[in-house]
């Protein structure tokens, strides 16, 4: 019998998303920021239409979301990050014996309390809100929180137009920025308005970035 050789597979970043246009983003910056790493995608869009449809993620749904989210996950994957902020919480409650299940606007909340009390948070789906409030006040108990909820500009981002949408998020915020400490983009897709803030003082915080960033180093500290 010829010698054993043991073969190691290469560690994944896995992904789990609940639109499938935030794919190419998310792949681009985890590139960006780790050239070369390996990555896995999950999308389930039904999840966040159920949400949408509800208004919230009921109790109910927690418990089923998180298992999707668990059942998700694959031998090859060393985290698995939640892209969609709506069912943050139940990424909260998802559990795997060898794969560390963050959320991704965690590190962006983080990033907000250290910056004041004053919080905006700007969201275009209602069910995004209640989630990312939670998450901020589990972060510090002594925060004043605003909403922003811009509905009006979802329908450019579901029929393809990035531009418009975040133009037209930019615009709503502009007009209360200068009343707050820091402003919390609520959903991934959100993020190119940051860029179109730029120019007031108030830091515009945005989830993709900080944390996928989070993630990849989870990534490196398991291989």
């Amino acid at each position: 019998m010829g010698p054993f050789f043991l073969v190691q597979t290469e560690k994944m970043l896995a992904f789990f998303h609940t639109a499938a246009a935030n794919v190419g983003n998310f792949e681009a910056i985890a590139q960006e920021i780790s050239p070369g790493i390996s990555t896995r995608h999950v999308v389930r869009e039904d999840l966040l239409d159920r949400a949408r449809e509800a208004g919230a993620v009921s109790e109910a749904m927690v418990a089923e979301i998180a298992a999707a989210i668990e059942n998700s996950i694959e031998q090859t994957d060393s985290v698995m990050l939640c892209t969609c902020s709506t069912i943050g919480g139940c990424a909260d409650r998802a559990k795997h014996p060898q794969v560390p299940i963050l959320r991704v606007d965690r590190p962006m909340a983080q990033a907000a309390v250290a910056l004041g009390k004053r919080i905006l948070v700007a969201a275009c789906l209602e069910s995004t809100i209640a989630p990312t409030e939670a998450l901020l006040r589990g972060e510090s108990d002594s925060l004043d929180i605003e909403t922003l909820l811009i509905e009006e500009a979802w329908s450019h981002w579901t029929a393809g137009a990035p531009e418009a949408y975040w133009a037209a998020i930019a615009a709503r915020i502009a007009e209360r920025i200068q009343d707050f400490d820091a402003v919390v983009l609520a959903q991934a897709s959100m993020a190119g308005a940051a860029a179109l803030l730029g120019a007031h003082e108030t830091p515009v915080l945005s989830s993709p970035r900080l944390g996928i960033g989070a993630a990849i180093k989870l990534v490196g500290a398991s291989r």
